[in-house]
């Protein structure tokens, strides 16, 4: 039988073609024939003769080919069909011959069952006696179900590297301007496609993907919404990124290059030095060392925390000494502990240059010392004249006497070592955490809160009205007579 497949091919291709004869109308021995016949159309394979029965006439039976001769008969068509040219042991390679057709046995013996013949687009014959392979169509797919092709036509069942490949492909540039090429080529990009690249370089901000020359599309991130831009380092050099095509922009499915592992937000615990300089929107640190705890409000910006109230961590230089005496200041883990048991009865301070009017700074201050009935040591925020020495101070008393406790009041001193008045006291029976000053150019206000958002106003006036030209910002301490030992933790220094 197997010596017949070539011209059983050759004629399923001229019925392909719409030609209406040679069509093969059974198989078997020469009793099982069909009595009756379709001249020039119907074809038998006769196992008995090994010969193709020709219909040449109604009813009329013909041996086309004999027997293992290598005997060549012509036919002439209706219609050009693909020739299948004379060979020993193997089919030849032809070509048509109008509409004449040549169909040629084997000689000697059937061909191997790994014997092929192929054709070109137009009929012509191009492979003779060629083995065939596993398959040249689909194959079967195997247990992932999926067919892989290889480069000689052969369908195999298809590998994981294989499957990873068409839609993968490396970014070569050096900005984030990703481009690449995918092979075989998409040749449109497809809504809710995703593709895969290896970027060659870190962005900043925006990027675009371009697969192909199909054009560049914005990157996008799901978090915050799926047309969030990309911030910096959210794609890290070599790293592998999958975007799926949304119809507009690529949709970025890996993780982002500034999350913590897993994706998504973090949270962590450690010290307060160890606190990374990088974080994604949502991140929590937890310090095991502070009285601080952090949240990323935006790509790489901590912000810190206190009794789960924003704070500002205060600035760690640009402070200096007025009347120092022998006061000291410790810094511990962002936190500035002032401790004062000094004989100079005055304020001692740590100032630095005020900020440009208008300004507010809002201090937040842990007051803690010993105290007597006569005698109340203070913590204070104050404005100062650098060049005349005055200051203003919205100051906090530990405790003034038995008739109440801890006041919240203004003081002026016409030096840091010189009291001169105080007044607008509130007494509230617990210490004011929060004081604040503020300069508009024209005004300076001094105010004090105990929960950081009711803030009540102790002294109100001119800016030049007791001091000739306030120029600095200050926080500090004073024991009072001397004979008591103060301490105040400044825990938080907002300037605004």
């Amino acid at each position: 039988m197997l010596r017949y497949l070539p011209l059983l091919f050759a004629l399923s291709l001229a019925a392909q073609f719409g030609v209406k004869y040679w069509k093969p109308v059974g198989v078997g021995n020469t009793a099982a024939r069909p009595a009756t016949c379709t001249a020039n159309r119907d074809t038998y394979i006769n196992t008995q003769t090994s010969a193709i029965d020709y219909c040449t006439a109604a009813n009329t039976w013909t041996a086309l080919t004999s027997a293992g001769g290598g005997v060549t008969t012509g036919v002439t068509l209706t219609a050009d069909l693909p020739v299948i040219g004379a060979g020993s042991s193997a089919v030849a390679i032809g070509t048509r011959q109008g509409n004449t057709t040549k169909y040629t046995t084997y000689a000697g013996s059937a061909p191997s069952t790994n014997d092929c013949a192929k054709f070109d687009a137009n009929g012509n014959l191009t492979t003779a006696g060629a083995a065939c392979g596993t398959s040249t169509g689909l194959g079967d797919p195997g247990s992932n179900g999926i067919v892989y092709r290889d480069s000689a036509g052969t369908s195999t069942v298809a590998t994981a590297t294989e499957m990873a490949g068409p839609n993968n492909c490396a970014d070569a540039g050096s900005n984030d301007t990703y481009a690449c090429t995918l092979s075989p080529a998409p040749s449109a990009y497809t809504t809710r496609a995703c593709y895969v690249f290896t970027a060659n370089t870190a962005n900043t901000g925006a990027a675009t993907i371009n697969f192909n020359s199909l054009g560049a599309k914005t990157i996008k991130k799901v978090a915050g919404g799926i047309t969030t831009d990309l911030a910096d380092n959210d794609i890290r050099s070599g790293q592998v990124v999958t975007v799926c095509y949304d119809g507009t922009n690529m949709q970025m499915q890996s993780t982002l290059g500034n999350a913590a592992s897993g994706g998504g937000s973090s949270n962590t615990y450690g010290t307060y030095a160890s606190l990374s300089g990088t974080c994604t929107t949502g991140d929590t640190y937890r310090t095991s060392d502070s009285v601080y705890e952090f949240l990323c409000t935006a790509t790489n910006t901590w912000t810190a925390f206190h009794k789960s109230m924003k704070v500002v961590v205060p600035p760690s230089s640009g402070w200096s000494w007025v009347n120092q005496d022998s006061a000291t200041e410790t810094v511990t883990a962002g936190t500035v502990l002032m401790a004062d048991n000094a004989s100079n009865d005055g304020m001692h301070l740590r100032c630095r240059t005020a900020p440009a009017t208008p300004y507010t700074i809002t201090a937040r201050l842990s007051i803690h010392g010993e105290h007597a009935s006569a005698q109340s040591p203070i913590a204070a925020v104050a404005i100062r004249d650098s060049t005349g020495g005055k200051l203003v101070s919205a100051a906090v008393y530990l405790t003034k006497s038995n008739a109440f406790s801890s006041p919240a009041l203004y003081q002026k001193w016409t030096t840091a070592s010189s009291f001169s008045a105080e007044g607008g006291q509130i007494d509230s029976g617990r210490v004011a955490e929060f004081l604040r000053v503020s300069d508009n150019g024209t005004t300076t206000v001094y105010s004090a809160s105990w929960d950081g958002l009711n803030f009540y106003t102790l002294l109100s006036e001119g800016r030049t009205t007791f001091m000739a030209a306030p120029d600095q910002v200050c926080w500090g301490v004073r024991t009072e007579s001397g004979a008591l030992d103060m301490r105040a933790t400044l825990i938080s220094w907002d300037a605004q």
